[in-house]
């Protein structure tokens, strides 16, 4: 899901805001990057479709109920949201967002078997809540995004020593 929102709006959206040249080149190399992605990913979800309906019906109740995610569920929703608010308050537009999770379906739904995959129709169905600003969804979400704010800063990991070593002048 991020990765779609990364390939299908983020980056289109700082191709239209930032003047650059030299960011246009690295941008259009990631694009390409996260295209390739995204076409590995959907032949593996048509090629994981392939298995019958009760291999996949078993396989994802064995994943779904394991406490590892659940835990990164409830990390990745305040997160999600978080990402969303920020873009729009920084003028990315809701309808690139939309757009993008439109173009998530269309090419889960061009493999023949891809819809047959229950990861695939959970986040088919999510991102259809996260684009919708009016869906109940985003009561719990933004929710768990003020809660997140109240986080103990001490529980954190300390941001990494080489962060702060970053500049915008280039080091070669």
């Amino acid at each position: 899901m991020l990765e779609v929102a990364l390939d299908g709006a983020l980056l289109k959206f700082l191709l239209d805001e930032v003047e650059d040249p030299v960011c246009h080149q690295v941008f259009e190399k990631i694009n390409n990057d996260e295209s390739r992605h995204l076409a590995v990913d959907f032949e593996v979800l048509n090629m994981i479709g392939h298995a019958k309906a009760r291999k996949l019906a078993i396989e994802f109740i064995g994943n779904i109920a394991s406490p590892g995610l659940i835990i990164g569920a409830l990390m990745y929703l305040p997160l999600l949201n978080r990402v969303r608010n920020e873009l729009a308050d920084m003028g990315m537009e809701p309808e690139r967002l939309y757009n993008a999770v439109k173009r998530f379906k269309q090419l889960g739904e061009r493999g023949d078997f891809t819809t047959r995959v229950p990861t695939y129709q959970v986040l088919k169905r999510h991102a259809a809540m996260v684009v919708n600003p009016r869906h109940p969804y985003h009561l719990l979400a933004n929710t768990m995004v003020r809660l997140s704010d109240f986080y103990p800063k001490p529980l954190l990991k300390p941001v990494p020593s080489w962060f702060n070593e970053l500049t915008h002048e280039p080091a070669a």
